[in-house]
């Protein structure tokens, strides 16, 4: 099955969705409780989820299950702000983030074990 993670605006949690195959259709699971408004990131291969929890200002590292779409956390990292936008590169190896408050950019390599490390 497709799998559907949503930021909703002005909320604290994740919503997940499976799309059925033939219709298209949305099934609503349950949310996911962060506490914080989350910005989210996955990588191409759709493994892994990266979360940003901006009034934290950190980022969460989760594995996804491919067959259930449960999220398993596997680590976090703090950034040096709270960003809107977070976007995983294509090589799966670097989180990118931007900052308008702040007025820049900051880049996170991500490890072998797929956890952001602290900003380059």
């Amino acid at each position: 099955p497709y799998h559907v993670y949503v930021s909703n605006g002005g909320s604290t949690h994740l919503s997940r969705f499976i799309i059925d195959d033939n219709t298209g259709a949305l099934t609503a699971h349950e949310d996911v409780e962060l506490g914080v408004h989350p910005v989210l990131s996955a990588t191409d291969d759709g493994s892994r989820l990266y979360v940003c929890l901006r009034g934290d200002r950190k980022v969460l590292s989760l594995s996804i299950d491919r067959s259930s779409g449960a999220l398993t956390r596997t680590g976090e990292a703090p950034l040096p702000g709270a960003p809107p936008y977070i976007k995983i590169d294509h090589s799966g190896r670097f989180l990118l983030a931007a900052y308008y408050v702040d007025a820049g950019v900051s880049v996170h390599a991500i490890g072998d074990d797929g956890n952001v490390g602290d900003h380059l």
